[in-house]
């Protein structure tokens, strides 16, 4: 990743650097995935600078997660949203920061099975699915959270891509296109399901 003429790159001193690049005191960077107005600063999330997970000192204060903001208000009638990460093979539900499901995680859960047998019948490649707290972890502050709850969009995901640890973040590059393939079959076969 490269900034500006005048900024270093920081690819060379941490290529999996999770947050973005804004100083703070101590140390640089905000998680932008903990920093909507979701149970901001909750569970899985950190007011700590120096964490992976920062969250920001207030929701929103990043000019990145006010961009998603700002394009899902600007949209009329959103139905489906998606945030891709990787690595662990799962599709998952709200919510993030509480164990509690959604109202309509019945259909979210549906709909998520549809996703994964679709991505599965691609390449043979095996995804888990429920909600993000039950099966991963307590995640404040995420954009899957807040376009459900705020911006009223009832199909909300997060797709953590290939794979499932053997090369963690470090996917191999004949590894890419297929994880491409496969992701937008279940993307397509989820938006044909609602």
């Amino acid at each position: 990743m490269s900034r500006t003429q005048n900024n270093k790159l920081y690819i060379c001193q941490d290529r999996l650097w999770r947050k973005n690049r804004v100083p703070n005191i101590l140390c640089h960077g905000v998680d932008c995935n903990r920093n909507f107005d979701s149970d901001f600063g909750g569970a899985g999330s950190s007011n700590n600078p120096c964490s992976d997970y920062y969250s920001g000192e207030s929701a929103f204060s990043e000019r990145e997660s006010q961009a998603v903001r700002g394009s899902i208000e600007a949209l009329p009638d959103v139905r489906m949203y998606f945030s891709l990460h990787s690595y662990a093979q799962l599709w998952l539900t709200s919510y993030g920061y509480t164990e509690q499901l959604p109202a309509n995680y019945d259909e979210q859960y549906r709909v998520a099975g549809v996703s994964v047998r679709a991505l599965e019948a691609v390449h043979g490649t095996k995804y888990n699915y429920g909600s993000l707290a039950n099966v991963v972890y307590l995640a404040a502050g995420s954009s899957v959270d807040w376009v459900y709850d705020s911006a009223k969009v009832q199909y909300t995901y997060v797709i953590e891509v290939r794979d499932e640890g053997d090369y963690g973040f470090l996917l191999p590059p004949e590894q890419i296109l297929p994880t491409a393939e496969e992701t937008w079959a279940g993307i397509i076969a989820g938006i044909n399901a609602i």
